[in-house]
């Protein structure tokens, strides 16, 4: 199982960007103030260090109104329901939240799907790293494969507390865990312009994390992956579609403007999503 790398993207939930004067303070916390206020000597928003944690609830977002501003535009972003949604009605397979919301729960519960998360607050920078993980008789560790070659995080976020324990950071770019079939690997599906907000202390980490999903790389991951090829394909069970006629049909459907609704820099086309977590402090 590859390493996931977190979901989807926009600046827009970055901490203190935008639209007032904001000031860092000397932990890296920002802190919106008078832009002419010259007191330098200001408390840090929050003392936290660092920690550890794993994750015990991931559920993807099922209501379209909640979610990430993940192209900054001050509305929310969350159409991936919609694609799901209408792939499961159209290949029978359960591609639907309430489905993937299931499996996701059940391989949490049983272990086949471990996730966590370490957070470390230092020097000007909250960063935020999303993990695989690998349980040995109740041991946790981290999968060798959460790293890139040179040894960082392939999912890492940077951002700043906006209160003592309220956060926010965001990454270009994360891969989030997507199991179809319980007790299956989970296929990795990268997303883009990645966004976590949320609140951690010693104890637990919770929040929200959103983003985009490049159109090409659902094609490729997830579609690809889970509809028959050869024989195994029966075009009675896909609306007497041919494959190709199928991949056709839902791709166009995926780029439509209203499903779509995020383009990234180089023009490819997007679709916007959004997951909840809760994790627990744990030791790895």
């Amino acid at each position: 199982m590859r390493s996931w790398m977190m979901l989807m993207l926009g600046a827009g939930l970055a901490a203190g960007c935008g639209d007032k004067d904001t000031e860092t303070t000397d932990s890296g916390d920002i802190n919106g103030g008078d832009s002419g206020d010259t007191d330098t000597d200001v408390e840090p928003l929050s003392d936290y260090a660092s920690g550890q944690y794993r994750i015990g609830t991931l559920e993807l977002v099922s209501d379209l109104t909640e979610g990430a501003d993940v192209d900054g535009d001050g509305e929310i972003d969350n159409k991936l329901p919609t694609v799901l949604n209408l792939a499961a009605t159209i290949t029978g397979e359960p591609l639907d939240i309430t489905s993937l919301n299931k499996v996701l729960a059940a391989d949490i519960a049983d272990g086949d799907l471990i996730l966590l998360t370490e957070l470390a607050h230092a020097e000007a920078v909250l960063t935020f790293d999303a993990l695989l993980g690998i349980d040995d008789k109740g041991s946790l560790s981290v999968d060798p494969t959460s790293y890139a070659s040179d040894g960082t995080p392939n999912s890492r976020f940077s951002g700043a507390f906006t209160s003592q324990t309220d956060f926010s950071a965001t990454s270009e770019r994360i891969e989030l865990p997507f199991p179809i079939i319980i007790g299956e690997p989970a296929i990795q599906v990268p997303m883009e312009l990645a966004v976590v907000s949320g609140a951690v202390d010693a104890k637990a980490n919770s929040g929200l994390i959103g983003g985009a999903v490049p159109v090409d790389d659902f094609m490729t991951q997830v579609i690809e992956e889970i509809i028959p090829t050869g024989d195994d394909y029966n075009p009675e069970a896909y609306l007497d579609m041919t494959r190709k006629e199928l991949m056709d049909f839902i791709y166009e459907f995926a780029t439509g403007e209203t499903v779509a609704d995020i383009e990234l820099e180089d023009g490819r086309k997007a679709i916007s999503a959004a997951v909840r977590y809760e994790a627990a402090a744990a030791s790895f």
